[in-house]
Order: structure tokens, then C-alpha cells, then sequence
């Protein structure tokens, strides 16, 4: 989807569209989940409604929503802004435990089976060599040993199944006063496994702040800033008892669903599009390391 910042005599807003040969109903589906957050005193933009009532509407070979425009800075972590994220991440959570849609849709790139092969043939594969500073073999033993750690985990991690925002990351929040202003982009909200969202979405987060020398200096020697994260998420599920580790088996998983998505979508059928985010995810398996397993 496309996304502009528009400005009238009336005020500033927020328009988005997409082609429509994408279906109106998945594109859509994002005003009924905003609007039932709004409802639910979630903190996300309001839609600006047509004159019919209508959420949104195609023209000119588009789909268009127009949301109101919402001023805060991204996500970076200073201050409180991780724990209100995760307090925030957790509220959404819960509100959606009451959302319900008659085919839900489901997070379908969840898929690992057959990885290890893929793996294989990428071992071997020159043009993946074109994409890999390093050669993939290399990485090969690290990213096998974590995919099969990942088999072994995968009916803890697949267990619990919930709507999740699955992009809960520094570019979808708006942040004011260390505080979340606005939770953005509800068409990342699918029925997907809570510990692999959960995971994920926090190293999203803490791999921000991570970008600041100090903070990685600490957080690689403390678990500071996922235990901040996990303390956030009971405020809302005080039953659960999630710890880091378990928190890191989710993030591996989703990575390597993306590392799966990239190979299957090169080596199977050919588009090489996502080629270049290889070796980000390969290195994000390091970082998930670092980060949820203290050595």
C-alpha cells in the first residue's frame, strides 16, 4: 500500500491506497479492526468516515482510506517508551481477544518444514552467493542448529494461537512523552501464535534501542530491557510465564519463517526480490541469540 500525509483547509490527514487488484475486503478489514480498537479505547487513528458513512472507497483504480493525522515522533526507546509499549502491546492484545472475524485471517508464511532443504540448495546456490557478504556456509551450521532447535519448539511456540499485531515495530508507533501516542497499521493484525509475536515484536523493539552503543553494551551482559517487555505484557496476561527464552524460541521461529519465505520465493520461484533482506534475518538469528539467551 501507498501512504501520504495530505493537507487541507480543514486540517492534516493521513490517506492510504492501494491498487485494486488487491481485494477490497482485505484491504478494508483494516477500517472494521480500527474501528472496533477505537471503540475499545485503543490508542489508534480515527478513520475519517465519507458522507454515506461508508470507511473508505475505490476509485481511479485504487483503494483509498483516509485516517486523521496523528503528530508524534517513532519509536527509538528512550526514557519509559519501551515499557509503554509493551503495556500498550498487551492492552491490544487483550482487546482482541474479543475480536472476531468469520474466516480469520491467518499468518500463512508460518512455515518451516522444509527449510533444511531449502537451506541446502541455497548452500550451493550462486546467485544467493551474490546476496551474502559472507558464503552462506558460513552461516550454514548456525542457521541448521537454530532451525532444528526450532522443530523441537515449535508445538510450545504453536500452542496458543490469538489476533496479533504482527508488526508491532518502532515505524507503527507513535510515541509522545515516552508514552504511545498511536498504534499503526491494523492489516498486520492476524491470527497468528502469541509467543511468536510476542517474541518478535519485542526484539523488534529492544534490536531499535540496541542501536545505541551504551544500551547494546548493557543489555548483552543484563536481560534489562526484555524483562521490561515481559513486565509490561503481565500487566494485562498476569498468569503468564513467559520468560526470555521463551520469548526468544517465538523470534527465532518468525525469523526463520521470513529466511523460508526468501529462499522458497528465489530458489522455487524464481523472484529475488527479497534477496537483499537474506542476510539482515541470517544475522537477526545472531542478535536473537544475544538478546533473549544470556551466556
Amino acid at each position: 500500500s501507498n501512504k501520504f500525509s495530505i493537507t487541507t483547509p480543514s486540517g492534516k490527514f493521513f490517506l492510504k491506497c492501494q491498487s485494486d487488484k488487491g481485494s477490497p475486503n482485505t484491504f478494508f478489514r483494516e477500517t472494521k479492526i480500527a474501528d472496533f480498537l477505537k471503540l475499545k479505547g485503543v490508542n489508534v487513528p480515527r478513520i475519517i468516515k465519507l458522507k454515506n458513512g461508508e470507511y473508505g472507497c475505490s476509485l481511479y483504480g485504487r483503494h483509498w482510506i483516509l485516517f486523521e493525522f496523528i503528530f508524534g515522533k517513532h519509536f527509538t526507546g528512550i526514557g519509559d517508551e519501551l515499557q509503554s509499549a509493551s503495556e500498550e502491546f498487551a492492552k491490544l492484545t487483550k482487546v482482541l481477544e474479543n475480536y472476531t472475524e468469520q474466516e480469520p485471517k491467518k499468518n500463512n508464511q508460518l512455515f518451516i518444514d522444509d527449510l533444511q532443504t531449502l537451506l541446502d540448495l541455497a548452500n550451493q546456490s550462486n546467485t544467493i552467493k551474490n546476496y551474502v557478504s559472507k558464503n552462506l556456509h558460513e552461516h550454514y551450521d548456525f542457521v541448521s542448529n537454530a532451525l532444528s532447535k526450532s522443530y523441537n519448539d515449535r508445538n510450545q511456540i504453536t500452542k496458543k494461537w490469538s489476533f496479533m499485531h504482527t508488526e508491532f515495530h518502532p515505524m507503527n508507533l507513535l510515541m509522545h512523552d515516552e508514552k504511545v501516542l498511536a498504534i499503526l497499521d491494523f492489516e498486520d493484525i492476524n491470527w497468528s501464535p502469541i509467543l511468536e509475536s510476542l517474541g518478535f515484536n519485542a526484539y523488534k523493539l529492544i534490536r531499535e534501542m540496541m542501536t545505541n552503543p551504551e544500551v547494546r553494551k548493557h543489555e548483552i551482559i543484563s536481560s534489562s530491557l526484555i524483562n521490561c517487555w515481559i513486565s509490561g505484557w503481565r500487566k494485562s496476561f498476569p498468569k503468564s510465564n513467559w520468560g526470555p527464552e521463551d520469548l526468544g524460541k517465538g523470534a527465532r521461529y518468525r525469523v526463520l519463517c521470513i529466511i523460508r519465505l526468501i529462499l522458497n520465493n528465489s530458489l522455487k520461484l524464481g523472484n529475488t526480490e527479497y534477496l537483499y533482506d537474506l542476510e539482515k534475518q541470517i544475522y537477526s538469528l545472531y542478535e536473537i541469540e544475544k538478546i533473549f539467551w544470556k551466556k
